[in-house]
């Protein structure tokens, strides 16, 4: 009998978390932490990293590449197949982890939850399981045609569960 090959998925999966465990030293190193690791067809490995301040710059994301691109270069699996991508998330693009939330304490989110459309609030705190906000908006869409209005809620401060949020992203208000 042959040796049954891994399907691509699972080799997929595996090689996300060797990414994982490949980035954490170097990681802690250069004072980042991992958001996401996205694998997707053709091994196109995109991976953002985020720093818990304003450090995150283009030679720290150069570091990280090439300390990941050693370990992949050296794994049959992947190797000479991949396009490699590390960046920090975008500020227009949502908010993934809960460590991502801590340095936007004080400014706008937008915040779609299962419950509601598009709550507009303050971050107020942070914390392992929710996060803490005030001065909930909802824009009303229901006028077709003219400019949506904004409908104040509440004022006073509530907390928004992780598990509740669909996605979060900073709000730019133009």
């Amino acid at each position: 009998r042959g040796r049954r090959v891994p399907s691509l998925r699972i080799i997929m999966e595996n090689l996300k978390e060797k990414i994982e465990n490949w980035l954490a030293p170097k990681l802690e190193m250069e004072e980042l932490f991992l958001v996401a690791v996205e694998v997707g067809s053709n091994f196109r490995i995109q991976v953002f990293i985020e720093a818990d301040d304003d450090s995150l710059n283009i030679r720290k994301c150069v570091r990280v590449s090439r300390h990941l691109e050693e370990f992949l270069d050296l794994d049959e699996e992947v190797a000479e197949k991949y396009t490699l991508d590390v960046s920090s998330p975008g500020l227009e693009n949502g908010l993934r982890i809960p460590r991502q939330y801590k340095k936007l304490i004080g400014k706008t989110l937008i915040v779609k939850t299962y419950e509601e459309e598009n709550l507009v609030v303050e971050l107020l705190e942070v914390e392992d399981d929710f996060i803490q906000v005030k001065n909930t908006t909802i824009k009303d869409k229901s006028l077709k045609g003219r400019s949506s209005k904004k409908i104040i809620i509440n004022e006073e401060p509530f907390k928004i569960e992780y598990k509740d949020i669909v996605k979060a992203r900073l709000h730019f208000d133009i």
